[in-house]
């Protein structure tokens, strides 16, 4: 058994880039829905506009990067705790990143890391994967819509543009709540998972298997 690294400080930071990224989303949404009327008779866009536009797009892949770590531990923890995992943990990073498998590897570690820590930290109620797959359909949709209205912006309308981008930031930020409220419920499983690792770690029971393996 390898060490079991607390991932709960990881967690927080992480939340917390969801947060400002979900804040930053509501603002520019906001910021569109109220000046529709002068994106509709002109291309130019305001400084401050542009502007959040840019912490949108520095948050995202800053909050990416820190999902990734956060993921990448998560799943190591499981193996170090011995726990038969489907994949290597080097898909937890890999796996965002290979077209194709990006749409099924991090769904099916995610449903591992779900199931298992519960699992692992012996809890009286084993919460089913159902959560992981809304979302994980939510966070697929998301991503891709955007690019989607990107691909066919020439074919609508300025004002049919705007609709179909209000719906999508409106999708974007019910993604954010939600992975914000599976961060937050993993995070509780680990907690119980470190604590027992902590009790195992410290127990005698522990310190005679040391001093057996020492003496072979």
């Amino acid at each position: 058994m390898n060490p079991v690294k607390s991932n709960k400080i990881l967690a927080k930071i992480l939340i917390s880039s969801f947060i400002g990224l979900l804040v930053t989303v509501i603002i520019i949404t906001i910021w569109e829905s109220f000046k529709s009327d002068d994106l509709l008779n002109s291309y130019s866009r305001n400084e401050t506009y542009e502007a959040f536009i840019v912490i949108r797009i520095l948050l995202y892949f800053i909050t990416s990067i820190i999902f990734i770590i956060w993921f990448y531990r998560a799943y190591k923890n499981l193996e170090n705790i011995d726990t038969p995992l489907q994949y290597k943990k080097s898909w937890a990073i890999g796996g965002w990143f290979i077209p194709i498998i990006s749409f099924f590897y991090p769904k099916v570690i995610m449903n591992e890391i779900w199931t298992n820590t519960q699992v692992s930290s012996d809890q009286n109620y084993i919460k089913p994967t159902t959560y992981v797959t809304i979302w994980w359909s939510l966070f697929l949709i998301s991503n891709i819509l955007p690019i989607i209205l990107m691909r066919f912006s020439n074919s609508f309308s300025i004002s049919e543009y705007l609709t179909y981008n209000l719906f999508s930031n409106l999708l974007t930020m019910i993604a954010i709540s939600s992975t914000i409220y599976l961060v937050k419920t993993l995070s509780g499983f680990e907690t119980y998972l470190f604590n027992k690792y902590e009790k195992f770690v410290n127990s005698d029971e522990f310190q005679e298997l040391i001093k057996e393996k020492d003496n072979i």
